[in-house]
């Protein structure tokens, strides 16, 4: 009997403290990750978070280094987690903003010392005003004051018609009319951008966001250096095409203390309006433009690739090396030269734009120049 009245005041007991007090769930593992995400995801875990600052630590500023309760601790619903954060100064974790919206991502990076550019783009599968690619990559360490690069969702893509039945030649809202063409005696002109029906909602338009670089930087990110615009026709830089309505070109600029990289800029390209049909396969981007240098230096510009699949860089690049001062003729002059067919990965979301100038040692600046930037999907 007595054992029986025991077992029944345990149970009863066990059975108060479970109505009674909070729930327990495991705690989020949150280290490496920048402060606003780890903030974000223990609160909705519905932790309370204190943050204290670490003032010296390998990890960029920003960065979660250590947590208390450790991630995967069973822990009461409600009660605090403290963040033990990086305050490394000489570099600052890129914050991720992707799936925030527009002012929230804005705020995020200015509050971790860095510069907001924005890209607005069209795209079905995410809501306005929200933010679906990021450049660069959160928790990158980069120097105060860098620019980190959103894409921002305007919203549903408008259904693209069939292509009416038609020459190849004749401009159509589906058809792109090929990018000019100047002929060189070394340099293979790049093929024109396709002429065929639409991929899913993608229609063939140019990419690029501001590839004159006629609004400066705009749209793009500098990742590296101090390349400037130049104006056509100075003294001494790129006379004008005779069949270019623009005004500038992308210049490399100081060239620093060695041969190499003088200067890079990057562009993210959100390949969603056609992802049925990259994700099918066998589907290509042609990218290019004028690039070029100065007299008999060899000074160029290099274009590379690469490809991301959500907040995942993928393996596969294609690059595209610019001409020679022997391609030029040894003249101040930028010549056309693309590339027609770099495999797009089944699984890009999105694809990376990287512009590099490069230095031959000779001179103060990298002569690299670039301009009419594009990129198609074939």
């Amino acid at each position: 009997m007595v054992s029986v009245v025991v077992l029944l005041t345990v149970g009863l007991l066990a059975a108060v403290t479970h109505l009674g007090g909070p729930a327990r769930s495991k705690v989020p593992l949150v280290i490496d990750q920048d402060v606003a995400a780890a903030t974000a995801t223990l609160r909705h875990a519905g932790y309370v978070v204190h943050i204290e600052t670490h003032p010296e630590d390998r990890k960029p500023g920003g960065i979660v280094v250590a947590q208390d309760p450790a991630g995967g601790a069973s822990v009461k619903k409600g009660a605090a987690v403290r963040l033990k954060i990086s305050g490394n100064t000489a570099k600052l974790a890129v914050p991720s903003v992707v799936k925030l919206d527009k002012t929230d991502a804005i705020a995020a990076i200015q509050a971790a010392g860095l510069v907001a550019n924005v890209i607005e783009q069209k795209n079905d599968g995410v809501a306005a005003g929200t933010v679906f690619l990021q450049a660069p990559d959160a928790t990158t360490a980069v120097d105060k004051g860098s620019t980190v690069t959103v894409t921002v969702s305007t919203g549903t893509v408008p259904p693209v018609a069939p292509p009416a039945s038609q020459p190849a030649t004749t401009s159509s809202p589906n058809t792109v009319s090929p990018v000019p063409t100047r002929t060189s005696p070394t340099v293979q002109p790049p093929r024109p951008p396709p002429t065929s029906g639409p991929l899913d909602n993608c229609n063939h338009d140019n990419l690029v966001v501001n590839g004159s670089f006629d609004n400066g930087f705009n749209g793009w990110a500098v990742t590296s250096g101090t390349p400037r615009t130049v104006t056509y026709g100075q003294t001494g830089f790129q006379a004008p095409p005779a069949d270019y309505l623009g005004s500038s070109y992308a210049f490399g600029g100081p060239g620093g203390s060695a041969a190499g990289v003088a200067a890079s800029l990057e562009q993210a390209v959100s390949l969603a309006p056609c992802q049925s049909g990259v994700a099918a396969g066998g589907k290509v981007l042609q990218y290019g433009g004028w690039l070029g240098g100065y007299l008999g230096q060899e000074d160029t510009v290099e274009l590379t690739l690469h490809f991301r699949a959500g907040g995942r860089t993928l393996d596969e690049t294609c690059t595209l090396i610019g001409p020679t001062a022997a391609d030029r003729g040894g003249t101040t002059r930028m010549l056309e030269i693309g590339a027609s067919a770099c495999p797009i990965p089944p699984s890009a979301t999105a694809a990376i734009l990287q512009v590099r100038f490069t230095w031959d040692g000779t001179g103060v600046e990298s002569d690299g120049s670039y301009d009419n930037a594009y990129l198609y999907v074939g």
